[in-house]
């Protein structure tokens, strides 16, 4: 509807109103406050919704950093040993559905460019969808089925690198909370989350994703300062006990 908002019909935009701005202003009557993820969220919630400025706020999705937290070099061995991974392997997580919007086939045809250079550096895609075929058909690719949190906890510490190369996804902001840097393609808004702790690459490119890649198996030294620098980062700003503290403030201020 958003999309097409200019070219539909006064009768469809009236209609529109009348099943959810008028409801809209209801709900809004009788909200504090609206948090949306995004800036885009808040935009449609105004737009279309009926809700006023004050009370809305964009406010990104938090963590559970007491659970997700990094892991030990002991089980990180014993984890890797037991998905059938060698200690010295440069293992590169993705997590997510295997479509083509979020596309993590980018990724597994990064990997497979540099299995020709570097045998141990190895993809591990957590989830499902049409892409697992292709995904597992390239060198170096393994998948392995959606699972419950503790066991993402597992995958994300056994990790060297976490990529997402389309679309923005809480998961990133759990993998820097285990203490992994990520890469993430250079057309994302929420640059807060990868400045200072991961690296960007090339919308679709993967060619400059390897090279991105490589740049990290090469300087382990950056990839412990970006791991630091990631988990400090949540623990700072993206944490549920620092959202939570802020969200009484609001509670208790007279402005709202």
């Amino acid at each position: 509807m958003h999309s097409k908002w200019g070219t539909i019909s006064i009768w469809k935009k009236l209609k529109w109103k009348l099943l959810h701005v008028l409801p809209g202003r209801f709900i809004y009557s009788q909200t504090f406050l609206s948090i949306n993820p995004h800036e885009e969220g808040r935009t449609l919630s105004k737009l279309y919704f009926g809700f006023k400025e004050k009370k809305t706020m964009v406010k990104s999705l938090s963590v559970d950093t007491s659970l997700y937290k990094p892991i030990s070099v002991e089980d990180r061995n014993s984890f890797r040993v037991n998905l059938g991974f060698q200690p010295d392997d440069f293992i590169v997580v993705h997590s997510g559905r295997f479509s083509e919007d979020k596309n993590p086939l980018i990724l597994a045809k990064a990997i497979h460019l540099l299995q020709h250079k570097y045998k141990n550096i190895k993809g591990l895609f957590v989830g499902n969808g049409v892409q697992k075929e292709k995904i597992e058909s390239l060198d170096g690719c393994f998948c392995h089925a959606f699972t419950d949190q503790n066991r993402l906890v597992q995958l994300y510490g056994l990790s060297d690198l976490g990529v997402w190369p389309r679309q923005e996804s809480t998961s990133m902001l759990d993998c820097l909370s285990c203490g992994v840097p990520i890469i993430v393609n250079d057309t994302v808004e929420l640059t807060e989350r990868i400045d200072g702790n991961g690296l960007y690459f090339r919308m679709d490119d993967v060619q400059h994703l390897a090279d991105q890649i490589e740049r990290l198996v090469l300087d382990p030294a950056l990839r412990k300062e970006f791991a630091v620098v990631g988990r400090e980062k949540v623990l700072a700003e993206f944490s549920w006990s620092k959202y939570a503290s802020e969200y009484l403030k609001l509670i208790e201020s007279p402005v709202l």
